[in-house]
Parts: structure tokens; C-alpha cells; sequence
């Protein structure tokens, strides 16, 4: 299960290496950002769920012309997001929002609920602050992202690695349906990212705090430099080694 308090601090941790470091985050921030002003040519209130230092919630405002709500856990996020203009940011947690019942017509999320602990009251909460009529877009990754550090982990120490409990397809539909969410519109893509070598990977992942995956406690060096043989000899290509990130994009609507 996740422990949110460990990846609280983690994220904040991170937060001043964050946006030098989140190349990936970007562009599926852009991408997620064409998706809603296709869809949604006005909005009036918006929330941006899991903020952080608040350039996606910026991006959104100045799309939209209007000011921004932005959550986030993570202090040191908020602590940088709070000197941008166009956002009001408050420190809280994605499965309970500190806002009355229909206040937004838009909420948007990037790549955020993958670290909620319980996916279907989360978005029980997006569907209580949604005004009748409001849109409801966000992306998480999904269960194939990082496969291939898992295989050659698992294969170099014969122990499991994961990224907590990572969120399918499927799950996301049913918690959106049962929180009576309608137009829903799911897809899954995968990106590709190019890096040196399993050390370059793991501090990657640590420069924008996600590096907080489920592995056995203690890692011995050789068992680092064994997985790195098994990844580099499977998964590299012209002098790198690919990472996949799966990612799930969706929308709906509060009817």
C-alpha cells in the first residue's frame, strides 16, 4: 500500500530539482492541456489536482484567463508554486478536497492519482466540487510503466519491484462510473525515455521524487550492478537504455 506520508516527503524533498528534471511530466502536461482546450472552450473555476511547483496550473490559467485553485500534499511543491502568479495553492490531499460542493467546472490532474490511496473516493471528491455540467480531466501511469527496470530487477535478485499498485485501465473506468461520472473517455499511450544506464534511471527518478517504489529494504551495490548488466544488456539501444512509462489520459463529465 502506499505510504503517503513517505511520498509526501519525498516530492517535497525534490521539489527545487523538479522542473529542471520533469522532461516527461512536460510533455504529457502538453499534451493532456491540448486535449481540454479542445473540449472545454470555457471555464470559469478550476482546480488542478497535485499541483506541484504549479507550471501546469499556471499553463491552464493563462489558457483560460482566470486564476486557479491548486492542491498538493507536498509543502516543498507548494512552497514554490505559491510565488506564481495566477494560482491560490493550498496544501491538502487528493481524496479530501477543502472546497464546498460545486464549486468548479473544471478540475485537471497530471499525473497524480497514481499516488492516491484509494482511487474511487478520490474521484469521489473531484465529482462533489464539480458544478453540474463540469469536465473532469487528468492523466495517471498505468501498471507497464517502467517494465523494464522491474524485469531486470526481479531477474538480477530474483526479488519484486514495483511502482506501489499502479492504477489499470479498467480500474479507472469502474471508479469513475460508480462515482457516477458520464462521457467518459479513456486512452493509454506509452512514452519512451532514453538514459545512460540504470544509476542515470535511478536518479532520475529520485531528482523528481518518485523514487519511492515497493523493493525489498535493503539493496546490496552488487545487486545494483547486476541489474544494471541484465537492463543494459536487454534494453539498450545506440548507447542508452529505454524506460517505458505507460500512460492512462482521461475525461468526464458531472451530468
Amino acid at each position: 500500500m502506499i505510504d503517503k506520508l513517505i511520498v509526501r516527503e519525498s516530492f517535497s524533498r525534490a521539489s527545487r530539482s523538479y522542473d529542471l528534471n520533469a522532461f516527461l511530466q512536460k510533455r504529457i502536461a502538453a499534451q493532456l492541456l491540448i486535449d481540454i482546450k479542445q473540449n472545454k472552450t470555457q471555464a470559469d473555476n478550476i482546480l488542478d489536482i497535485g499541483s506541484g511547483t504549479g507550471d501546469f496550473s499556471q499553463a491552464v490559467a493563462r489558457a483560460y484567463a482566470k486564476n486557479i485553485f491548486g492542491i498538493d500534499s507536498a509543502n516543498g511543491m507548494n512552497l514554490l508554486a505559491k510565488n506564481k502568479k495566477m494560482l491560490t495553492i493550498i496544501q491538502a490531499e487528493a481524496e479530501s478536497l477543502p472546497f464546498k460542493d460545486n464549486t468548479f467546472d473544471l478540475v485537471v490532474s497530471n499525473l497524480t492519482f497514481q499516488w492516491v490511496v484509494d482511487l474511487r473516493r478520490a474521484f469521489r471528491e473531484v465529482f462533489r466540487v464539480l458544478e453540474p455540467g463540469g469536465a473532469f480531466y487528468f492523466t495517471c501511469f498505468s501498471k507497464e510503466t517502467l517494465t523494464e527496470l522491474r524485469k531486470s530487477f526481479r531477474i538480477a535478485s530474483g526479488a519484486k519491484i514495483s511502482f506501489y499498485d499502479l492504477p489499470e485501465q479498467d480500474e479507472v473506468n469502474v471508479s469513475l462510473v460508480k462515482n457516477s461520472f458520464q462521457e467518459i473517455i479513456i486512452r493509454k499511450e506509452k512514452y519512451s525515455e532514453k538514459f545512460k544506464d540504470l544509476f542515470h534511471l535511478l536518479k532520475w527518478l529520485k531528482q523528481i521524487g518518485a523514487n519511492k517504489y515497493q523493493r525489498p529494504r535493503i539493496i546490496s551495490r552488487d545487486c545494483l550492478f547486476k541489474t544494471d548488466d541484465y537492463y543494459c544488456r536487454n534494453f539498450k539501444n545506440n548507447g542508452s537504455i529505454n524506460a517505458t512509462f505507460e500512460v492512462i489520459s482521461a475525461r468526464a463529465v458531472k451530468l
